[in-house]
């Protein structure tokens, strides 16, 4: 699996190399290392065990603290706990809300129901029980997976 992703390279890989060299000119792939203490490596710049300093400045993320409940944005989309059967698949989803502004993350292997739980949020597909309350207009855009490529890479937009 190849992802820019962080978070979610950490969530799905047990191992991890790491690539550095020079873009467009040479590229030195490291030794194998575990998941967790690669990104940290590649975060620090530093690879310990080979010795290599591949950037002179750490990746550091801003904390931002998290938004107080008032603070919430204008609701975008909310849903009773829906079901879709497809076939021999069946589709169960949880009661939820999306607020204007809110990033969710969608993950799950090949086959798990991740494009349809999409489609039923935007009413491509009408669920066979429960309902989706949209607050105006509501977009998707996605990149469905037909050629087995793996994660789902999706929007929501108003």
């Amino acid at each position: 699996m190849i992802d820019h992703d962080l978070a979610v390279l950490d969530y799905l890989a047990d191992q991890v190399v790491i690539l550095y060299g020079k873009p467009g000119a040479y590229g030195i792939v490291s030794h194998t290392r575990g998941a967790r203490e690669g990104i940290n490596e590649y975060l620090n710049g530093y690879l310990a065990s080979e010795n290599m300093l591949i950037r002179r400045e750490p990746i550091k993320f801003r904390v931002k603290p998290a938004p107080r409940p008032m603070q919430k944005e204008k609701v975008l989309l909310e849903w009773t706990d829906l079901t879709k059967k497809l076939e021999d698949f069946e589709l169960e989803v949880k009661a939820g809300v999306i607020h204007r502004g809110e990033v969710i993350g969608v993950l799950g292997p090949n086959g798990i129901g991740k494009t349809t739980f999409a489609r039923l949020l935007v009413n491509e597909l009408e669920p066979d029980s429960g309902v989706v309350i949209p607050h105006g207009e509501v977009r998707i855009s996605y990149k469905p997976n037909t050629s087995g490529t793996w994660p789902l890479n999706m929007a929501i937009r108003p």
